[in-house]
């Protein structure tokens, strides 16, 4: 006796694992390069500095402002 395909089809959700509750992936944040260092993921600026070594990082609402916090790093100002 031969199968339809609804048959086939209840018999695969009967043995298929099912969660109640779905996961929530995070969303992978993608920045724009808009000068040397400095990236903007469309709400935010992303300015970053090596000194010593070291990366510095720090989020802006505006690209003045990082580009500023940039420039007086490397500077050595701040």
């Amino acid at each position: 006796m031969k199968k339809t395909n609804n048959q086939i089809q209840k018999a695969v959700n009967k043995n298929s694992r099912t969660t109640t509750n779905p996961v929530q992936t995070a969303k992978k944040i993608t920045y724009k390069r808009i000068t040397k260092n400095i990236d903007h993921d469309g709400f935010s600026y992303r300015a970053r500095v090596m000194v010593n070594g070291v990366m510095l990082r720090r989020g802006f609402t505006s690209q003045r402002k990082a580009t500023l916090w940039r420039n007086e790093v490397k500077r050595g100002n701040i």
